[in-house]
């Protein structure tokens, strides 16, 4: 839960480099497991996505460890409608995981702008979402 002093409390991740080459830049979504930003590598300059274990958690090795067995498992999945896995591990207390980052909306921005999707529509997303679950199932991967 937070409150008032949390929310002006600033991110000790912002600016900071991870894995010597991914300077964070932005916070871009929060979930229950942890917070996602956008960071840049100082090499390249490309974009990715960082998903970074919430501290309360990362404190438990037993989680870090099925972390980090999940992140490499989602790492062998190629498909098109799948994020692609760049890395993970752990630095100091930060443990992460390294995704290709894509500009976008979320469905639910979408249906919150445009309404109900039509069933033509509706069953093209699903059908998308099927392909990269059975590849992830082909992979010996159970999505939760």
């Amino acid at each position: 839960m937070t409150g008032p002093m949390d929310e002006t409390k600033p991110d000790r991740l912002l600016g900071r480099t991870i894995a010597g080459k991914y300077q964070i830049e932005a916070k871009i979504g929060q979930g229950g497991m942890g917070s996602v930003y956008r960071a840049r590598n100082v090499v390249t300059g490309k974009v990715v996505a960082l998903k970074v274990l919430l501290e309360d958690l990362a404190a438990y090795p037993s989680f870090v460890e099925r972390f980090l067995h999940e992140a490499r498992a989602a790492a062998r999945i190629t498909h098109p409608h799948a994020i692609n896995i760049i890395d993970c591990g752990r630095e100091d207390e930060v443990v992460y995981l390294l995704m290709e980052y894509l500009e976008g909306e979320t469905l639910t921005e979408v249906l919150k702008r445009e309404g109900p999707f039509s069933p033509t529509r509706a069953a093209r997303i699903l059908t998308q979402i099927c392909s990269a679950l059975a590849e992830a199932h082909a992979q010996g991967i159970i999505h939760r």
